[in-house]
């Protein structure tokens, strides 16, 4: 038995990802001539900044869903912060979603 290497997060999820849509194509393949459904991959739960390695790294058949609100800069009552979960008061795409798409973009 080999040794396990250790590998981060974004590996991981990426690796996940590819396993998940080759169970869906094989799946959809033994069905025959039926439409296959697409697996949509939702950056919820990443850590900033993952997004590069994780979105080359998926496979080219899968659809990426941002949430748009993250990191969208809000002031209230003279506070100002940042989105950090959903948000029906402040509209995106924040920083962290137009990143994500730019990187969606590079794949074509």
């Amino acid at each position: 038995m080999s040794a396990l290497r250790p590998r981060g997060g974004p590996a991981v999820i990426a690796e996940l990802n590819h396993h998940y849509a080759e169970g869906i194509r094989k799946g959809m393949e033994a069905l025959g001539d039926v439409p296959a459904p697409k697996l949509i991959v939702w950056d919820w739960g990443w850590r900033p900044g993952w997004g590069w390695q994780i979105i080359p790294a998926l496979p080219k058949e899968v659809m990426l869903m941002s949430v748009s609100e993250w990191d969208v800069e809000i002031e209230r009552g003279g506070v100002k912060s940042a989105i950090g979960e959903y948000s029906i008061s402040a509209i995106g795409p924040g920083p962290r979603a137009k990143e994500h798409g730019r990187w969606r973009g590079t794949r074509g």
